[in-house]
Formats: C-alpha cells, sequence, structure tokens
C-alpha cells in the first residue's frame, strides 16, 4: 500500500512538474508574440518615430491646469499687494473698486498664491476708470469671479487659476480650471480669450435650493452689450450629464452658444474636446431678433458621453464647422517623471473599453482602460470620479522615452503620445511596426443586410455592402446588424449592384465621415443617414429615383455626379 502511494506521489509530483513547465512555456511564448520594442540604434531600426499634434499642443487636464501648492487664504475686506478689498452685498462678497478705493493704482498689479474662494470676488465700477490697469492673477483660486460685462480700461489675466464660475469680460485665460460647482464654468462677454483650459464636473455638486442647468461654457450676450472676440483654443471640457439624486441642478452642453439678449460676432473654438451634456454643442441666436456671425468650430473632438447628440439640431445659418470627428481612440495629456518613475493620464472618452501599449526602452507596458457611458445610460449614481478620465497610469521605471498607443484593435495600432527625454532618435523595426499596423484589414465583423446583399466591417473602419439588389430596412426596435460598431465606421462603401438603401440603414453611425455610392443606386429609403452628424457631404448618382423623408442629417449638403 505505501509503495502504491509513493508511486502516485512521484506521478502527481511528475504531472505538477510538467504542468508548470508546461504553463511557462505557453506564458513565455506568449509574452514573446506579444513583446513590442523600439530602439534608439539606426542600424537595427527602420522606422523613426515623430511626435503628432497631440505631443505638441498638450491636452489639459486635472493635473496641468488649475492651482498647485499652498496658497494664502484672503478673508473679507483684506488689504494684500498693497491692494485695499471691500466688503460688498451685505458683507458675503469681495470687492475690488479702483475708482472710490485704490485711486492711485495703475499699470500691473500681481497676485500669486491667493486663495480667494472664502467670499466671492467681484469688480465695482470698471466702466468709470480713465487709467489702464492690468490685474494678474497666478495660482490663485476663486468661487465665483465676476467683472465688467462690457469692455473697459482694466483688463485681467489668469494663469493656473481655478474657478467655480468665472462672468465678465477683457479677461485672458491660460491653463486654469473651471468647475466643480453646479454654475457654469464660464459666462464671457467680450474681448476674452481662454487657451489650454479644462472644463470639468458640472453636475456632481447637489443643489436643491435652485433649479440651474450648468454649462461648461455658456455665451448669451447682454443688453446693448453685443457677444464679440471671444476665443477658446485647445480647451477641453468634460461634462457628463450626471446629477446626484435629489439635485436641481443638470446638465445643459458643454458649449452653449446661444444668444438670448444681444448679437454675437467672432465666436471661435479650436483645437477642443467635448464630451458631455444633453447635446454637447449649442450654436444658436435663441430669438430671430439676434443675428450670430462669424462664428466658428475647427477641428473638435466629440466624446459619447452626450445624452441627445453632438450639436443641437437649430444653428444659426452662419456658423461654420471645420474637421469635427468623433473621438475613436484613447487619449494622453500629462506625463512626468517623478521618484524613479514615470506618470501617465489617460482619458476614454470612447464608448469601448479600450486597450493602451506603452512601449519604452525599459520594456512594453499593457493597460485596459474602462469605457465611458453613454449620456442616456448615466444615472443619479453615477459619480464624476469614477469615470474614465485622467487616470493615473504609473510605470514603475523612469524611462529615457515613451511611445503610447491605443491597441484596442491589434494590429491596428494608433499612436496617441511620444515623449523622448533622451537625446537620441527613437526608431520602430520592420517586425515592430507590422506587428503594430498590418492588419488594419482585418474584418472584424460579417453577415447579411439584404436578400442579396453582405456586409464586411474592417478594423479601420471601413463598411463594406456588397451584393445586388435592396438592403433590408430597419427601425429603432430593430437597427443594423452593425450598432455595436457604430462609434467606430468612419467610411461605407457600396459596392456596385446594389439598388435600394433601406430605411435607417446607416441611422446613427455616429463616426462615419465619407460614403462612396456606385451608380446602381436608385432609391434611399427614410432616415437612411440620420444622425451621421460628420457627413459633411454626399454624392448621389444623376439617375437616383428616390429619396424618403429625413434620409440625411439636416448638415449634410447633397451633390450629384
Amino acid at each position: 500500500m505505501r509503495t502504491k502511494i509513493r508511486v502516485w506521489r512521484k506521478q502527481a509530483l511528475l504531472l505538477c512538474c510538467l504542468v508548470m513547465v508546461c504553463s511557462g512555456l505557453l506564458e513565455k511564448a506568449d509574452m514573446n508574440r506579444q513583446t513590442y520594442a523600439a530602439t534608439t540604434n539606426k542600424e537595427q531600426g527602420v522606422t523613426c518615430l515623430r511626435q503628432t499634434v497631440d505631443d505638441k499642443l498638450i491636452i489639459p487636464d486635472k493635473y496641468n491646469t488649475g492651482t498647485s501648492g499652498k496658497l494664502k487664504k484672503v478673508q473679507l475686506a483684506d488689504t494684500i499687494e498693497n491692494i485695499q478689498f471691500m466688503s460688498g452685498s451685505d458683507n458675503t462678497r469681495n470687492v475690488l473698486d479702483f475708482y472710490y478705493m485704490n485711486i492711485k493704482k495703475k499699470g500691473t498689479i500681481i497676485f500669486e498664491n491667493y486663495d480667494f474662494s472664502v467670499c466671492p470676488l467681484s469688480i465695482y465700477h470698471a466702466d468709470q476708470i480713465d487709467r489702464n490697469i492690468k490685474l494678474v492673477f497666478k495660482n490663485c483660486k476663486f468661487s465665483q469671479f465676476a467683472g465688467s460685462r462690457s469692455t473697459t480700461k482694466i483688463k485681467l489675466e489668469f494663469e493656473r487659476c481655478s474657478f467655480h464660475n468665472f462672468s465678465g469680460s477683457n479677461a485672458m485665460f491660460d491653463r486654469c480650471k473651471f468647475g466643480q460647482s453646479y454654475n457654469d464654468g464660464l459666462n464671457p462677454f467680450q474681448n476674452v480669450t481662454v487657451k489650454n483650459c479644462f472644463f470639468y464636473d458640472l453636475g456632481s455638486k447637489k443643489s436643491i435650493d435652485t433649479t440651474i442647468h450648468s454649462d461648461g461654457t455658456q455665451i448669451y450676450g447682454w443688453k446693448d452689450i453685443d457677444a464679440k472676440n471671444i476665443i477658446y483654443k485647445n480647451c477641453r471640457f468634460e461634462i457628463p450629464p450626471i446629477a446626484p439624486e435629489g439635485s436641481k441642478a443638470g446638465v445643459n452642453a458643454c458649449i452653449m452658444l446661444q444668444l438670448e439678449y444681444s448679437n454675437g460676432t467672432n465666436i471661435h473654438f479650436e483645437d477642443c474636446i467635448v464630451n458631455g451634456g444633453g447635446y454637447s454643442i449649442y450654436a444658436e441666436s435663441k430669438f430671430d431678433v439676434y443675428n450670430l456671425k462669424n462664428a466658428s468650430f475647427k477641428n473638435i473632438r466629440v466624446g459619447c458621453a452626450k445624452k441627445y447628440g453632438n450639436v443641437y439640431p437649430k444653428m444659426s445659418p452662419e456658423v461654420s464647422f471645420y474637421s469635427m470627428s468623433e473621438t475613436d481612440k484613447l487619449y494622453i495629456s500629462s506625463v512626468w517623471k517623478e521618484k524613479n518613475k514615470t506618470f501617465l493620464s489617460v482619458t476614454n472618452d470612447t464608448c469601448r473599453q479600450r486597450k493602451l501599449l506603452v512601449i519604452t526602452d525599459k520594456g512594453a507596458f499593457k493597460y485596459s482602460i474602462p469605457a465611458c457611458k453613454k449620456g442616456n445610460q448615466m444615472t443619479s449614481k453615477d459619480k464624476y470620479e469614477d469615470m474614465p478620465f485622467d487616470q493615473k497610469i504609473i510605470i514603475p521605471k523612469q524611462c529615457k522615452y515613451i511611445i503610447c498607443y491605443d491597441n484596442t484593435f491589434s494590429g491596428a495600432a494608433k499612436q496617441i503620445r511620444f515623449v523622448n527625454w533622451s537625446k537620441k532618435t527613437v526608431y520602430l523595426t520592420k517586425k515592430e511596426g507590422k506587428k503594430l499596423f498590418s492588419r488594419k484589414k482585418d474584418i472584424i465583423a460579417s453577415g447579411k443586410c439584404g436578400e442579396n446583399v453582405k456586409y464586411t466591417i474592417t478594423k479601420n473602419g471601413v463598411l463594406t455592402l456588397s451584393g445586388k439588389g435592396e438592403t433590408y430596412s430597419y427601425n429603432s426596435g430593430e437597427p443594423a446588424p452593425w450598432i455595436k460598431q457604430a462609434d467606430i465606421i468612419k467610411t461605407i462603401k457600396i459596392n456596385k449592384g446594389i439598388t435600394t438603401l433601406g430605411n435607417q440603414l446607416f441611422s446613427d453611425c455616429i463616426a462615419v465621415q465619407k460614403v462612396t455610392l456606385p451608380s446602381t443606386i436608385k432609391t434611399i429609403g427614410s432616415r437612411t443617414f440620420y444622425g451621421c452628424f460628420y457627413l459633411q457631404k454626399i454624392q448621389l448618382p444623376n439617375q437616383i429615383k428616390s429619396i424618403g423623408d429625413l434620409a440625411f442629417s439636416n448638415w449634410t449638403k447633397i451633390q450629384y455626379k
């Protein structure tokens, strides 16, 4: 009996060793198959890594905007930097006055490292000042700051400051942060420049006394004061439509350009990221008596957290949109080194869980970044801090360089960040390049969408229909089979032989930018391309016979060939 037990133990031990060896080999083989590398050796490298726009125009986030360090608290009616503050509004507000007080002050006055958030701050009698005054605030914190609505001789500059809300004119903001209240982040009127700023979290603070619809920024004008010369450059609006249970506040839009009291002109948003709101963007005159002209949105990336859509359908005719797109990859903003580690701030504004690949001189690192919820899926239980925004990634090495890719679809990687602290050029080998980029045309979904019509979807977002005759028609209860891939479909190709595109066939394909139609198309159903906001234009064959109701969104320009 003892002999049998010893034999059994030996057999079991051998079996365990065999399993461990096999597991090790499998793990090693998998590691070899999945290992990515780069080099500074020109002989080994064949592809030179280059920086992209996101490396040069750093995206704002919670780490690189707003105040930092210790701040000196400013109390009611304090005197600081030889400037006397006054108490106003029943001793609840700090007031800066250069007409009745501080009458000899002129030129540039600098406030640095102050916390003004104990009381709201206002500027009084600015329109009566006849001398030039520039107030510069560096690394300062505010609850509410109310400046003059009209253009005056008092100019304001804010560098790395934090606000619940600012309203006023004649102001410049750089690397500032607006949010964490149920007010609008910023209400500009005239001559306001906002660059590299972060608007965030305007719904999670509970408001039980007032019914408010918060906006990242709201531009509404004022009686006898036209909204004008308002510029936003490289700003980010991270404002999901959430509010705690019982709150009377709610999120309305990331950008609310809606004239209510005056005309508006020369208002521009460029290189901005917007994610959230009911509609993410409003661009209209609320009343026909007011004109909105020379307004534009250029290079705007829109995330999935909006509740209803990208842009409110009622747009003023003189508003222009250039190069708008649905966010289709991760993005990385801050990158820094500290205590022999390398840190990244990564954000996922898409509705898909994504994979981050970071290649460094110390090896490759992989991470899964959770999906962002769509706005219409969010509830009062959702919290801003639980969302996949500005997630800190820690690489336990101090790297000489990092190359970051969205590698959600293996073989169809997208470079999203490249930081090189070394003085040497970084290369990818041909083998590594092939591993990262050579499978963009792999099919990830396929099937039937008509009795004699088939479809395929590739990793690089091309939806192709081929076959003969009519496609099926769909509806909101039974959407097209590619609805789960709608966020990645950028191009639609219809091959020759297809004659009819059914109802709601491509409805709400939110990322589509280009559609190619053959001469055989005779009929387009109702709402076939409805909701394809980024489809700026489409060419239809001359011999087309029928186009259904709302076949296209009202911003798609139709041409014939």
